[in-house]
């Protein structure tokens, strides 16, 4: 009874054709709502059912449309719930809308009929994946967060099973579709009850794959998915993540075997948070201030504990051998694993938990904080925010997460380490990094740690790049230009910055050269498709419209495929995330790597300075500033990345570093030379690296597969908590008196000795004036070296400035 008879049949084949795409009509029944939360009254005391509607509208893509029909929307009442939290529409009054590809269907959940209310829940879907099949469970979610919805927050019947839990069940709307072309009539489903488990196939490995982030953070997983599809695993893939990378997903699966890989929501939408206000405000503003740095990264497991509820939902009825997460949602796989019986495999794509210090401070104040920044940078202080975020009153607090699946709570004392992975590491859970010991250097990972390090992993989808960037690199390559790409991803920088980073580098960048008749300056590609639309000054805008008349600036507002646009260029202004970064090592570019410089964007922004391939992180405010009347320093790292001429040794021969040197920088070899020499150690593996994360991780989920049990057993108790809070306070007082006496009287005293022997050495640049003996008397003026001779009331500062050749 608790369960509705309607549900998806989405694991089967479509059974309905699309010829009449754009020119048909497709019919939707709405058959109701399944675990729909009821009307809270009285302080949340007790709850009523609700008399709902369901608004259908069509929703036509960005663009102009000049004829054709307008968007239709259809209003359905009469939805009662009852107390199990079901909504049935007994009525047969059904929507018809229009096949034309790009367009959208969205059901807005109102009460009753929802005239000037807001929607209390909504489900979206392309009208052409609709059509696919003749049933959909179309996940609800929140309208102000797009997170999904449940009959309940974390509320469980005390000593249940977990396997019979009826917490955080998330609420689906059931519709069916037919195709016009004969008599419009509701078709029954077939499908199995809600709540049914996919029994094991004997003969085929089922694996779950839950993820959550922006499209860089999805991508290796969908790559490794399609490694454990292909023989010789030939897994069935579930690929658990958000409702907007569901055409990624399944566009990375055509030439799969059928069924091998599927998609199901989680709800949530990050690039939604990321592109907010508050959240590029943050960003932005976390570049020079540490403090909110560590607060985006102590919250980074948070933000992601709302899609608890539909992992579990969907581990639950996949029932998948074993469970692959990222290093955001490490809490979840713990309580899936615990709570489910099922193993569980990491696959991290940032393996440290700290955050890179900062590679260049740029006031007295930085240095004067320096210390105070060091202790907010490190592991313990990450460490204890991310426990008092998670102990932060909320709906969806861990602890309350945790007893609502019948487990044990967390340890609710504050600890200087991560306590879950500390856990993990005990038991034995593997954790597999794609991350070739090449690229991370001194910072290699020990086997005690159960971190297991591969190779870069990539998704190779055979992407080609569009006629009119190859048109334009074609071009440059013949005028004997070199090429560089700019490009910050999903990072706030602003088109504005963007521009003007592009047109400095093209009109006053010079590469050095041997041959003065290969001298030329470079062609520039740059993107800014997601950067907003303020514009840049008058000049730069019409400077940059005179350079893409000229054929030496690329502006693009669309996506590009890195893999096959790096090995065409010449160098990179990168935002430094750990897909880009890898694209480029692969390819063996220089690599200036600026932009916000967020979380491991740092850590790989020094690793290519180590590695002799690249800057070190840069700020992208400080690439346009001048040192007196020089270039702006993007101009002079960028003369240094294009630098091609070959490093000779004493045979003449070029100099290629061996693997002792690798991750030591030398002036003497340019970072070309480096970069082309880190290629040939990555191409000594496998190209893609999918194969070896793959094997990887199937060794790891099948032969060495650990499912967590009782995890913080040994942390329980009284005396042991007094005792971790007796060491952490302790720790506490020692890093408290290491700061004031031993660091930051230290730093105070070496800043205000160092200003005054500044100030001292300025005074010989006080005004005097000219009947005082001083160092006027012995200079010789010269009118074509001074064009403005001095007069006698002119201070000596202002004399020494005019000079074009003293400072």
């Amino acid at each position: 009874g608790k369960s509705s008879k309607l549900e998806s049949s989405e694991r089967r084949r479509p059974t309905m054709m699309l010829e009449g795409l754009d020119t048909g009509k497709l019919v939707i029944w709405v058959d109701g709502c399944t675990d729909f939360p009821a009307h809270d009254r009285a302080f949340n005391c007790c709850r009523t059912t609700r008399e709902l509607s369901i608004n259908i509208s069509e929703i036509e893509p960005n663009v102009d449309q000049v004829s054709g029909a307008l968007p239709a929307t259809y209003l359905l009442g009469g939805g009662t719930q009852d107390s199990f939290g079901n909504i049935q529409f007994r009525t047969e009054r059904f929507a018809k809308v229009a096949l034309v590809r790009g367009w959208r269907v969205r059901f807005d959940v109102f009460e009753r009929l929802g005239r000037g209310s807001k929607p209390l829940a909504y489900a979206e879907i392309d009208v052409e994946d609709l059509a696919s099949r003749p049933s959909w469970r179309l996940l609800l979610s929140d309208p102000a967060n797009c997170e999904a919805i449940y009959n309940n927050q974390c509320e469980r019947v005390p000593n249940s099973d977990p396997l019979d839990s009826t917490a955080r069940r998330p609420s689906f709307l059931e519709v069916r579709t037919q195709l016009t072309g004969h008599e419009a009539r509701p078709v029954p489903s077939t499908a199995p009850p809600r709540g049914h488990r996919r029994l094991k196939d004997e003969h085929r490995k089922r694996v779950m794959i839950i993820t959550r982030g922006t499209r860089g953070d999805v991508q290796p997983f969908v790559a490794l998915a399609r490694g454990l599809v292909l023989p010789p695993y030939n897994c069935e893939v579930i690929l658990v993540t958000e409702l907007e990378w569901k055409k990624f997903v399944c566009d990375a699966r055509k030439d799969l075997p059928e069924g091998s890989l599927r998609f199901r929501p989680s709800g949530g939408n990050t690039m939604m948070k990321v592109n907010s206000d508050v959240s590029t405000w943050a960003i932005r503003a976390g570049q020079n201030n540490d403090s909110i740095m560590a607060l985006m990264l102590a919250r980074s497991e948070v933000e992601f504990f709302p899609s608890e509820g539909c992992f579990y939902h969907w581990a639950f009825e996949e029932n998948p051998d074993f469970i692959v997460f990222g290093f955001t949602l490490v809490h979840v796989a713990m309580i899936l694993s615990e709570s489910l019986r099922i193993p569980i495999v990491g696959f991290l794509l940032q393996p440290h938990r700290d955050i890179e210090p900062r590679a260049n401070p740029e006031t007295v104040m930085d240095e004067l904080l320096g210390p105070t920044r060091q202790i907010i940078d490190s592991e313990a202080f990450s460490a204890a925010m991310m426990q008092v975020m998670e102990r932060i009153p909320s709906t969806d607090t861990l602890n309350a997460i945790r007893v609502s699946r019948g487990l044990a709570p967390a340890p609710r004392d504050i600890s200087t380490t991560h306590v879950h992975y500390d856990e993990l590491v005990q038991l034995q859970v593997p954790m597999v990094v794609p991350i070739p010991p090449v690229a991370m250097g001194e910072q290699l990972l020990s086997p005690e740690n159960g971190l297991q390090l591969t190779d870069f992993i990539f998704l190779n989808t055979n992407d080609e790049l569009s006629a009119e960037i190859l048109e334009f690199i074609n071009t440059a390559k013949k005028q004997k230009r070199k090429v560089v790409v700019i490009a910050f991803s999903s990072m706030p920088v602003g088109r504005k910055y963007i521009l003007e980073l592009a047109v400095e580098v093209c009109m006053h960048c010079m590469p050095p050269v041997d041959n003065p008749e290969e001298m030329h300056k470079p062609a520039v590609i740059c993107m800014i498709g997601g950067q907003g639309s303020e514009l840049s000054s008058h000049l730069v805008e019409q400077e940059a419209t005179q350079l893409q008349d000229q054929g030496r600036l690329l502006v693009l507002t669309r996506g590009v495929p890195f893999g096959a646009l790096f090995p065409r260029v010449d160098a990179a202004v990168l935002h430094g995330g750990l897909g880009v970064t890898s694209e480029a090592l692969r390819a063996g570019i220089p690599v200036l790597t600026s932009g916000i410089l967020l979380m491991d964007q740092r850590f790989w922004a020094r690793r290519l300075s180590e590695m002799g391939c690249g800057s070190e992180g840069v700020p992208f405010r400080q690439l346009l500033m001048r040192r007196h009347q020089g270039p702006a320093r993007i101009v002079e790292l960028m003369s240094k990345a294009l630098d091609q001429r070959p490093a000779s040794g004493s045979d003449g021969t070029l100099s290629v570093p061996s693997k002792s040197t690798l991750s030591s920088t030398t002036s003497q070899v340019s970072w070309h030379s480096r970069a082309k020499a880190v290629q040939q150690r990555l191409l000594e593996n496998e190209g893609d690296g999918v194969a070896i994360n793959a094997r990887a991780v199937y060794e790891s989920g099948i032969v060495r597969a650990v499912v967590v049990q009782d995890s913080y057993a040994e942390r329980r108790g009284c005396v042991a908590t007094f005792r971790r809070q007796t060491s952490c306070m302790v720790k506490l007082f020692v890093c408290c008196v290491w700061c004031v006496v031993c660091a930051q009287l230290q730093n105070f005293l070496r800043i205000f000795f160092g200003c005054v022997l500044r100030m001292l050495a300025l005074r010989p640049c006080r005004k005097r004036h000219t009947r005082q003996p001083a160092l006027l008397s012995s200079v010789s003026w010269n009118s074509a070296s001074f064009p403005n001779p001095p007069q006698h009331n002119t201070d000596m500062r202002s004399i020494l400035m005019s000079h074009e050749n003293m400072e």
